[in-house]
C-alpha cells in the first residue's frame, strides 16, 4: 500500500463520503443475526427449565423420596436464577455484552455435556 491508501487502511467510505473507522459487523447483519441469538438463547433457558421440571419425577424415585419433597431442587434452581439476572448485567456493563453472553452460552453447553457424564 502506498500513500493514501496507507491512511485510509482499515477504514470504510460512509454515504456521505467519508471515512469511518471499519466496525467488526454491519448494522444489516445485527439486524439480521440478533433476532436469532436471542431466540436461540431463550429456547435454551426454556428447555433447560422444562429439563428441571421434567427430571423430578426421576430424581425422586432414584432418591426414594416423593416427587413433592422436591420441591427445593425447583425453588433453588428459580433462586439461583433469579440470582444471577442481576449478577450478569452487572458483567456485561463491565465486560461487554458479546464476551458475556458467550461465556454464558458456553458455560451452559458445557454443563449440559456433561450432565449425564457417568
Amino acid at each position: 500500500m502506498m500513500g493514501s491508501e496507507l491512511k485510509h487502511f482499515g477504514r470504510r467510505r460512509s454515504g456521505n463520503g467519508n471515512f469511518r473507522k471499519a466496525t467488526q459487523m454491519d448494522s444489516r447483519t445485527v439486524k439480521r443475526f440478533l433476532p436469532w441469538v436471542v431466540a436461540t438463547a431463550l429456547f435454551m433457558e426454556q428447555l433447560d427449565s422444562t429439563i428441571v421440571n421434567t427430571a423430578v419425577p426421576s430424581m425422586a424415585a432414584s432418591l426414594h423420596v416423593t416427587p413433592l419433597s422436591l420441591k427445593a431442587v425447583v425453588a433453588s434452581y428459580i433462586l439461583s436464577l433469579a440470582v444471577c439476572i442481576p449478577v450478569s448485567g452487572w458483567a456485561a456493563d463491565r465486560y461487554g455484552t458479546r464476551r458475556v453472553f458467550a461465556l454464558a452460552v458456553s458455560i451452559f453447553t458445557i454443563s449440559s455435556c456433561f450432565a449425564d457424564w457417568p
